[in-house]
């Protein structure tokens, strides 16, 4: 213990007396441990960290899947009621099944501007499966969650200190949608399903009597396995009741079943590759960091040769000669480590800032134990690692050590093949971190140079949502859409205005099945007759700037009590009529009394990418939004309204609200966003791993530049001797260039070659990234190699000049 404290604070010492350098170890050490200290902060929270429940493994997603035998092609869709309580009452793996959905509702309060926010609807017996209990008060009993059971709530911690702050609620009213609901509870601050954005619960009151139909499918579910049970018995399970449903149910259940996924997995499944990347690849920086810093230990303990020789010669043994090493790199990581723990932390809660919501689970992250675990095991690993290069020196008879250390020395060969390994190792793990980043890079530009099929200069979008309660009659929900599109078409900056009942990528149209007239009966090789459905307004499509291809646009003529009429979008038309001529076909919404009316294609327009940049269009046919009743028999209360400007569009949203609560001041403007701040949310995963990967390019530039100059300038010092013989002997000062150059780029190629292959081996990770790109994409490709040797050359040319420029009299004499 005495000899381990001396060795310590020997290492104090020996990085106090060079304070430059040690800050220079520091920060390079704190850039590579905080980068991965950061990832892996937000890679603990979105999938380490358990959920916040009672055995939490036993959690179940349950999932309807369409295979496209069925006609539709979902990998996982909602369930129908019938098909939550057959699943309920006949499952033996699974102790419970519960249902919910996720909605906006406007809450109101005399005084108090209307607020829309999330809610969750819900069977009565979520919070028991869940093994949660209010804070205050109950959850919803089994009478409440029937049909005709009294409207109650449940109000979430936060709003209840934000809203009542933190006083008793139980017994008040907070009306909802424009009904009163008497508050039975207070829901505990970690209940963050089925959405953390939920902040009231409300009872989802299903008729196990009469569900509703087989086909009507709007339920989420969550169940929890059985004791004594796993999830391969649940699975096993499911497979035979599914083939007795598609004995019962042939046409519905047909390529139709259910499936079931861990509760965590589901939540954070779509992120897990992009995460295990950039953890990955914080990996690689601070492995580059290691041979950085190895690279600098390596020079640091040559100038100190002479030193380890003579403690070698007088008796100190390799155990304490290696751990004397180690402990100056211990030394210097905590150093680094403590410093990488703090940026980590700053740049976790940068990234929240930025990209919360691109993040599941992002209320989870933050700094804990296993956090602080990491950083400790990666502060030692670290050290361990940069301290093995100066300890190959170890191996050498403590004589050769002198003789290498004295005046005139030339370097070993092991020296000399330690450095280049170095060089070579950050150069491939380089080009595997700036390869990933660039294509990154070019998947991210293919995406956002995807045509949406509309125009998104100037285009702002908004949601307002009418209560049935308020708005029960189809009358009253047209008139007073069509008097909000007015308002919103009179705004004095407004160059057209329209509504409809969805939002381009941000609120998806539906699924429902239809009718052609004539071709109703479709064979094997046919497509289903189902695809997207929209109602909007004439001028909709206009003011989004969607194409019009062929026929006519809906006209202010097409009201309620007129002929319904319809349109289709190109894809609808390739899909459904390839040799049919679309115009003056009739279509209808199917039901099983075909009671609906038929609508006539009068259009064809272009394709919308609806649901997203990266998903190709769907088909689409559009109703008039005033002949829903008749098209459809019921309202759509959820509606659009779009605006075109030439000037600002986000200077509208202060108009447009005022202009709304004009018309109902119970009614919040919700989601006002133009079409660019849509796209850039819509975008947001991407560009979230695209900012991130382009970080770890940067440094690993930075650091692999760094690291190869350091090396070659550190060879040319200790080469100055034999550079001034090569002189004196008549080496021109061109040649001494082209010597320095092929020495620091040979193992720079060396690395670009070995960081090829791994590049290739690990293409297939990052392909389910890209977009729009191939991971062998030769240019980017060309690019990278490109843009990593005019690195290496500008890190060469300063010690090339070095060498060029040098006395051959005073290099004999300094060497």
């Amino acid at each position: 213990m005495t000899d381990l404290l001396r060795d310590l604070r020997y290492a104090l010492r020996s990085a106090l007396r060079r304070p430059g350098w040690s800050a220079l170890v520091v920060l390079t050490l704190a850039v590579g441990i905080g980068a991965s200290t950061a990832i892996f902060t937000v890679v603990d929270g979105v999938l380490l960290e358990p959920l916040p429940y009672d055995e939490p493994d036993e959690l179940l997603r349950v999932y309807g899947r369409f295979d496209p035998e069925s006609g539709f092609d979902f990998p996982t869709f909602d369930l129908s009621g019938p098909e939550l309580v057959d699943y309920r009452r006949d499952a033996r793996t699974v102790e419970d099944v519960a249902a919910f959905r996720i909605g906006g509702v406007t809450v109101t309060a005399p005084g108090v501007d209307p607020e829309r926010i999330q809610a969750g609807v819900v069977t009565s017996n979520l919070l028991r499966l869940l093994r949660v209990e209010p804070i205050l008060g109950r959850g919803f009993s089994e009478e409440e969650g029937r049909p005709g059971g009294a409207s109650v709530a449940l109000v979430s911690h936060g709003l209840w200190l934000e809203r009542y702050s933190g006083e008793d609620v139980l017994g008040r009213t907070i009306e909802i949608s424009g009904r009163d609901h008497a508050i039975v509870g207070v829901l505990p601050r970690h209940l963050d399903f089925p959405d953390p954005k939920v902040r009231l619960w409300l009872p989802l009151q299903i008729d196990e009597a009469n569900p509703g139909s087989r086909q009507g499918h709007g339920l989420s579910a969550v169940a929890r396995i059985a004791p004594g049970s796993d999830l391969e018995a649940v699975r096993s399970e499911l497979e035979v009741m599914m083939a007795s449903w598609k004995q019962r149910f042939p046409e519905i259940h047909t390529g139709h079943y259910l499936i079931v996924v861990p509760l965590l997995e589901d939540l954070v499944g779509a992120a897990r590759p992009a995460l295990s990347i950039l953890l990955a690849c914080s990996v690689l920086v601070l492995l580059i960091v290691c041979a950085n810093v190895a690279s600098l230990m390596l020079a640091r303990s040559e100038d100190r040769g002479r030193d380890v020789a003579l403690r070698a010669a007088l008796g100190a043994g390799r155990s304490r000669l290696l751990r004397h090493l180690v402990l100056d790199g211990l030394v210097l990581a905590i150093c680094g480590g403590a410093l990488g723990v703090l940026l980590s932390q700053i740049v976790v809660a940068a990234l929240l800032r930025a990209h919360a919501g691109s993040i599941p689970r992002a209320h989870q992250i933050g700094a804990d134990a296993s956090v602080l675990l990491f950083a400790v095991a990666a502060t030692v690993a670290t050290a361990l690692l940069f301290s093995l290069a100066p300890a190959f020196q170890l191996g050498a008879a403590p004589q050769r050590r002198l003789i290498e250390s004295t005046r005139g020395g030339t370097e070993s060969v092991r020296r000399v093949l330690l450095r280049r390994v170095l060089v070579a190792a950050e150069t491939a793990l380089c080009f595997v971190l700036v390869l990933g980043a660039g294509l990154l890079v070019r998947s991210f530009r293919e995406l956002m140079a995807v045509d949406p099929g509309f125009r998104t200069e100037g285009l702002l979008l908004a949601n307002v949502s009418l209560a049935s309660a308020e708005y029960p009659e189809a009358e009253q929900v047209t008139a007073f859409a069509r008097r909000l599109a007015e308002r919103a078409d009179a705004l004095p900056a407004a160059d057209s205005a329209s509504v409809s009942g969805y939002t381009p990528l941000y609120s998806s149209f539906g699924v429902w099945d239809f009718e052609l007239e004539g071709k109703s009966e479709r064979v094997d090789s046919d497509w289903a007759y189902n695809a997207r459905f929209a109602a909007v307004d004439h001028g909709y499509l206009e003011t989004l700037g969607v194409p019009l291809l062929g026929g006519r646009s809906f006209t202010a003529a097409d009201r309620a009590g007129a002929e319904p009429v319809a349109m289709v979008n190109a894809e609808f038309v390739r899909r459904f009529l390839p040799r049919d001529e679309p115009l003056e076909k009739r279509i209808r919404v199917a039901t099983p009394d075909d009671a609906n009316p038929w609508a006539r294609i009068v259009g064809v327009v272009g394709d919308e990418r609806s649901q997203g940049l990266d998903e190709e269009a769907p088909p689409v046919y559009y109703f008039v939004f005033d002949q829903t009743s008749q098209t459809l028999r019921q309202p759509l209360r959820y509606l659009t309204v779009a605006i075109r400007t030439g000037r600002d569009p986000s200077a509208l949203v202060g108009p447009l609200r005022a202009g709304l609560a004009e018309l109902d001041p119970r009614l919040p403007l919700i989601q006002p966003q133009t079409m660019s701040e849509t796209i850039a949310n819509s975008t947001g995963r991407q560009r979230f791993t695209t900012v991130l990967l382009e970080l770890f390019a940067v440094v690993a530039l930075a650091l692999g530049a760094s690291g190869i100059h350091g090396v070659l300038a550190c060879s040319v010092a200790r080469r100055t001797r034999e550079l001034g013989i090569r002189s004196t002997l008549g080496a021109l000062p061109r040649e001494l260039l082209e010597l320095v150059l092929a020495q620091g780029l040979a193992p720079v190629l060396v690395g670009l070659a070995a960081g090829a292959v791994a590049s290739i081996y690990l293409s297939r990770y990052v392909s389910s990234l890209l977009f729009g790109v191939t991971a062998t994409d030769p240019w980017t490709w060309a690019a990278v190699v490109g843009l990593l040797l005019l690195v290496a050359l500008l890190a060469c040319v300063a010690p090339a000049r070095r060498a060029m420029r040098l006395d051959p009299v005073e290099a004999l004499r300094d060497g």
